[in-house]
């Protein structure tokens, strides 16, 4: 009798921890997204866009077309998230901007590519 009570009440907290648990496997799921979106605006945007989304990284001064200031409030209000993800996906050609910014079609169906665009949206915030 002692070891079906144990029993009931091994599987009582074990559903309970799974329950309570959830939302740190989502969060944590969701924490892997943001960190892999941040290797790829580290690898492949950083030095056009900069550390801060200012248009200013080392390369931009060489592009005969400057990047966006993500930073600035008005840039930020003229374009939707749907338009962000077009350019991250289809590149600047295909949103009828510069060539040199790259596609980056393995995003597409991806949930780095929300990573992404969240991303491009703190650069709003920036005050400094």
């Amino acid at each position: 009798m002692i070891g079906i009570i144990a029993s009931i009440l091994a599987l009582l907290v074990y559903v309970v921890g799974v329950i309570l648990l959830a939302p740190t496997v989502a969060e944590r799921e969701n924490n892997t997204h943001f960190q892999e979106a941040e290797k790829v605006y580290k690898f492949n945007c950083i030095m056009c866009h900069g550390p801060k989304g200012r248009g200013d990284g080392p390369t931009a001064g060489v592009l005969p077309v400057a990047p966006p200031d993500w930073s600035n409030a008005n840039w930020q209000s003229s374009v939707t998230d749907e338009g962000l993800k077009n350019a991250i996906v289809g590149g600047g050609t295909f949103i009828g901007r510069s060539n040199y910014m790259p596609s980056h079609p393995q995003l597409e169906d991806s949930p780095i590519l929300e990573e992404m665009v969240k991303k491009i949206r703190t650069f709003g915030d920036l005050k400094d």
